[in-house]
């Protein structure tokens, strides 16, 4: 993870140096969200209507040695929710801070990458702490991170580091697109500190493979959440392995439909499997996409019979 940091401070320093840009431009957009959200199980329904705002600023502009700053922006009901700043160097990549719910790389960006046409299987179901690693979802969550990208023919290099009062984090990713037509494989791997004091890490670690042909896509990925003790043992009783499965059909240029199962297993022997599934179906027209989610959580946490369930309609407008 040194390396990691190493390669983006010294990109940053180089960028940093040159200081002259041109006058850019600034873009507003935005979505408007209404929402109908049943749950079944153990999460109450409570008032199933909601509706949420976001505006998106944007703005970019040109240096004079050729590389151009981009800035976007977040706002959601009364705060902003994600915040960058990159700079992109043209062959050389794009370096950024990034902040907030912006994954700008690492392997946070690619913690689920299986395809919906709507939520992902173990989102809004209602269970507690959907999303973390405790779920066996390989994110870093550091909400201020440097991230580097680049792109060199069919290979995609992604990193990030962060640094914080526990330790820090650092990941890199590595995704191979048409290894066979429309096939395309990644890997990552990451790494939490959880204290500048001790060597106890959570260590992380994905690879998937996604395959496009025609209106179908099928996915497969797994990934492994492996914590370790103060002295850099591997704590097996809480690592966790998820393995994930997807697939999305285009049946036409408006109408998409999707269907997933995600299986969390617990190495405890006092705990069960996990088990996420859903269907999603969305049908956009014009500025407008009408959506619709199905979701359920069995034995969450691996506790049987710990069961959530979510039903959602959603009318977004885009402006």
């Amino acid at each position: 993870m040194n390396n990691i940091k190493k390669i983006g401070l010294t990109a940053l320093a180089g960028t940093l140096s040159v200081v002259t840009a041109n006058a850019g431009e600034l873009t507003v957009s935005g979505t408007a969200d209404i929402n109908y959200q049943t749950h079944g199980d153990n999460s109450s329904t409570n008032n199933p209507f909601s509706q949420t705002q976001t505006i998106s600023f944007s703005a970019s502009g040109d240096m004079d040695n050729g590389m151009t700053v981009n800035y976007s922006s977040a706002f959601t009901g009364s705060a902003f929710t994600a915040t960058s700043t990159s700079i992109d160097m043209g062959d050389a990549g794009t370096i950024g801070l990034y902040t907030g719910l912006t994954d700008g790389g690492g392997i946070s960006a690619y913690q689920d990458v299986m395809p919906t046409a709507g939520e992902q299987v173990w989102d809004d179901t209602g269970a507690p702490s959907h999303g973390t690693t405790s779920e066996g979802l390989v994110d870093q969550g550091d909400v201020n991170n440097i991230a580097y990208n680049n792109t060199f023919g069919d290979i995609t290099i992604s990193a990030s580091w962060a640094r914080d009062a526990a330790g820090g984090e650092g990941s890199a990713v590595l995704v191979y697109d048409n290894l066979i037509e429309g096939l395309s494989l990644g890997y990552g791997m990451g790494e939490i500190q959880e204290s500048s004091l001790n060597k106890k890490t959570t260590d992380l670690e994905t690879v998937f493979a996604k395959y496009t042909t025609g209106p179908v896509v099928l996915g497969i990925q797994r990934s492994e959440v492996t914590p370790t003790d103060n002295s850099g043992a591997t704590v097996t009783t809480t690592t966790k392995t998820r393995n994930h499965v997807a697939a999305s059909f285009a049946v036409n240029e408006n109408l998409s439909l999707s269907v997933g199962r995600s299986n969390l297993e617990y190495d405890a022997a006092a705990l069960v499997d996990q088990t996420d599934t859903g269907v999603s179906a969305s049908y956009t027209m014009g500025s407008t996409t009408v959506g619709f989610v199905h979701g359920k959580t069995s034995d969450h946490a691996g506790v049987s019979g710990d069961d959530y369930e979510v039903n959602e309609i959603k009318l977004t407008f885009a402006f």
